[in-house]
């Protein structure tokens, strides 16, 4: 009798395997007809709703892989493309139809660095079709930049009986040249050279009963490398090195023409700065999210500072075409006293206006001294107080992104603080600056 039914109870557990085998069947085919379908009639959105009900029942192949990855490629959603992309690429490494959308949806989506490694991996051909043959060059892309600053008034006003100690810009002009280096391998180097020229008005007894001019001339090398760890995960590291040059005009003597030809009588001081700073940045990309934690150590103005943040980038469409930054630091000093840190909120706002411009305005709020922002590769090493700043970034891609131009406008809010009569005030300006810069990839 057990025999019996050990036979029974196999014939059916037989017929129902084959039951569902058939039911599968049926489904993948009638999955793969609609799909196929929409697919020709272009109908992304009913070919994606297909799709992920399809694959909540379990049913999952080659071609429905295919058809959801280039339905989401065609809403731009490219972020949401990458996944099945991924999938196809490493099922048939041989697909260069797949392969190329892979590497078009990582590029469209603002992981740069997923795009160039994954490229370097292609076929020849497609890398020439591409032009992603990026290890050709010493130097794969070259930039310039040139920044204008404008300052109001806030000169302090006293009485013909009072001291005046306070030291006020009046110009000053930034001009950089910047080169990049994509190794063979994981690793990209960037390095920049820049050079800063200023004058300043001084008021300090000390040197002369008289209001006199301060050059400043200051130097900077920057020089950082990221490493891409896997998908969508790099760390950076920066190192800056700044030098400022500050001479004291006593406008009694004459001075030689060029650099370098002052007299021990044609100068008050000449003094020279060093200052330093160290950068880490981790960033891992997570479906429509950009994650990241920084920390930078400096030393600017003999004073050192602790710099740690995080920040997020949000792709609500899964593409370049709208993001929304947000980004929280605070600092940490040792010797400035004249103001209370406060927790540094950065937030901007991406829109692609036209195919290849974008507009970005940005804001940031928090009072600092020696603050580092871009990665460290902008120092605001002025000895006065940064309460806020807001502006907007213009940037064109042309010659099918191997021109950028891009221009910025920015305002700033400042306090200076300056002593009459040893007794020690404060004064708010502005300053704005107009930014141009180039960059070209080889």
């Amino acid at each position: 009798m057990q025999k019996k039914e050990l036979i029974l109870i196999s014939v059916l557990l037989i017929l129902t395997l084959l039951r569902a085998t058939a039911q599968n069947t049926v489904n993948t085919l009638s999955v793969d007809t609609k799909t196929y379908a929409f697919y020709e009639q272009k109908e992304w959105k009913k070919l994606i709703e297909t799709g992920k009900e399809s694959l909540e029942n379990g049913i999952d192949f080659y071609y429905l892989q295919y058809r959801m990855g280039v339905a989401y490629y065609e809403l731009k959603k490219y972020r949401k493309a990458i996944p099945f992309f991924e999938n196809l690429v490493n099922e048939t490494p041989e697909d260069l139809a797949a392969a190329e959308y892979l590497y078009y949806s990582y590029l469209f989506s603002g992981m740069y660095e997923d795009a160039r490694l994954f490229g370097r991996t292609l076929p020849v051909s497609l890398k020439n079709k591409l032009n992603i043959n990026f290890e050709r060059h010493l130097f794969n892309n070259a930039g310039a930049e040139f920044k204008y600053y404008t300052f109001n008034n806030y000169e302090a006003s006293i009485e013909s009986d009072e001291n005046l100690n306070q030291k006020i810009s009046q110009s000053l002009w930034y001009a950089d040249l910047n080169l990049t280096t994509y190794t063979k391998g994981k690793f990209t180097l960037f390095q920049g050279f820049s050079y800063i020229d200023g004058k300043n008005k001084i008021f300090d007894l000390t040197y002369s009963d008289t209001a006199f001019n301060e050059n400043v001339k200051q130097f900077q090398y920057y020089i950082s490398g990221n490493l891409f760890l896997s998908k969508g995960t790099n760390v950076k590291a920066a190192i800056h090195y700044v030098n400022t040059q500050l001479e004291g005009i006593n406008p009694e003597s004459s001075m030689g023409p060029g650099y370098g030809n002052s007299g021990p009588n044609q100068l008050y001081y000449k003094t020279s700065l060093n200052g330093i700073v160290g950068f880490i940045k981790y960033t891992k990309s997570v479906s429509n999210f950009d994650f990241k934690a920084t920390i930078a150590l400096s030393y600017l103005n003999s004073a050192n500072q602790i710099l740690p943040g995080i920040g997020v980038n949000y792709y609500p469409l899964g593409n370049t075409n709208l993001y929304i930054g947000a980004e929280f630091l605070y600092q940490f000093t040792n010797k400035d006293t004249e103001y209370t840190p406060v927790p540094i909120i950065k937030s901007k706002v991406g829109v692609r206006l036209f195919k290849s411009v974008w507009l970005e305005p940005f804001i940031l709020y928090g009072k600092s001294r020696n603050l580092v922002d871009e990665d460290a590769f902008v120092v605001y090493n002025s000895p006065n107080t940064l309460n806020y700043w807001y502006g907007t970034n213009l940037n064109i891609n042309l010659k099918k992104n191997r021109l950028l131009l891009y221009f910025t406008w920015q305002k700033y809010s400042f306090t200076n603080n300056y002593f009459i009569n040893t007794i020690e005030k404060q004064v708010d300006y502005n300053m704005e600056t107009f930014f141009g810069g180039i960059k070209f990839r080889f």
